[in-house]
């Protein structure tokens, strides 16, 4: 358990890399395409690509690894270096708009689902749960949380604060998580933060580990939270829009795949996850299911809700139109 959360660590501080994918035709579109197959919510891509979905799409999918969080994506589809990818609407994806580069999303790859399990976990520290000191939003008053670095993981924490009626000047969050998910085991270890939002496998491996109990998650404090979408880049969208619309057709048809299980693990749907991560099978057999794909339905409430945290946190100086994010066309195309 721990040699598998270990390796976990190791894949996720890797640079850039790049990753095989089905034979194409010689004469396939090629589309390049930026995930991280160690974030536990981007299995439709993986489905997809296994299962030759783009392939069939007559497109010669070129995966490359992301360079950290999905916020550093940003500007490689804002220069055109990729194609797609991934995103969440953290500060750099408003700021994109506001400069002009036009990146749109397209599809939720993510949503809070009842009956499925999270991609995101808020945690505490096993010593603080044991011994009762954390049981209720209420008990976070005073302690210490990661401080706010534009992610999801901050909105769910910061709903779980506001369900006490507690702020950020509540708690003590002096600290960032430096090194992305990489310094979350030293830092519950050294007592660095009493509670914090883990994604997920690494949620699971926690509480196994004994080092911190998954306690709240989207579903409890966001009902149909969405955390992450499919975005396509503006040159990719403008010179080569029907390679697009073959993109998304493909990739919902994975997540159609995915929706399927009814959140339950299938033995492909595993295989998947431990190929492209690297991990055992057993790391993700401990988990109860995949994460909820969404249904093609963009959940305007959930940009909205980052939007004007950032806003609050002073990480974004200005309002953008959310429609003006979204492009919906894609995804009505497949139906």
């Amino acid at each position: 358990m721990f040699k598998a959360c270990l390796l976990w660590i190791v894949v996720a501080a890797l640079s850039v890399g790049l990753f095989p994918s089905a034979a194409p035709a010689a004469d396939a579109d090629v589309v390049r395409l930026m995930f991280n197959p160690n974030l536990y919510d981007e299995l439709p891509f993986m489905v997809a690509i296994d299962k030759g979905y783009f392939t069939d799409e007559h497109l010669d999918v070129r995966v490359s690894k992301t360079p950290g969080s999905l916020g550093l994506v940003v500007p490689y589809l804002a220069r055109g270096d990729i194609d797609v990818a991934p995103q969440v609407m953290g500060p750099a994806f408003f700021n994109q708009y506001t400069e002009g580069f036009g990146i749109k999303i397209v599809a939720p790859i993510q949503a809070a689902h009842k009956g499925w399990n999270e991609t995101v976990y808020f945690m505490v520290r096993q010593d603080l749960w044991d011994s009762k000191a954390i049981r209720t939003p209420a008990d976070l008053r005073g302690k210490k949380l990661p401080k706010p670095n534009g992610s999801p993981n901050d909105v769910l924490a910061f709903d779980i604060l506001a369900k006490a009626g507690l702020t950020m000047s509540n708690v003590i969050m002096n600290v960032g998580i430096t090194g992305s998910a990489t310094s979350f085991l030293p830092a519950l270890r050294n007592k660095q933060y009493d509670a914090m939002s883990v994604t997920e496998p690494l949620a699971t491996e926690f509480q196994k580990m004994g080092v911190a109990h998954r306690w709240l998650s989207y579903q409890d404090v966001i009902p149909s939270f969405q955390s992450a979408y499919l975005a396509i880049g503006p040159a990719f969208a403008r010179d080569h829009h029907d390679a697009a619309v073959r993109f998304v057709r493909a990739f919902m048809r994975a997540c159609r795949d995915i929706a399927a299980s009814n959140g339950k693990w299938t033995p492909e749907l595993i295989d998947s996850e431990s190929k492209w991560s690297g991990l055992d099978r057993s790391a993700f057999a401990a988990i109860p299911g995949p994460a909820y794909p969404g249904d093609g339905k963009i959940d305007i409430d959930s940009i909205r809700r980052q939007e004007q945290l950032w806003l609050a946190l002073n990480m974004l100086q200005k309002k953008v139109p959310i429609d003006a994010l979204i492009d919906d066309s894609y995804v009505r195309s497949t139906k």
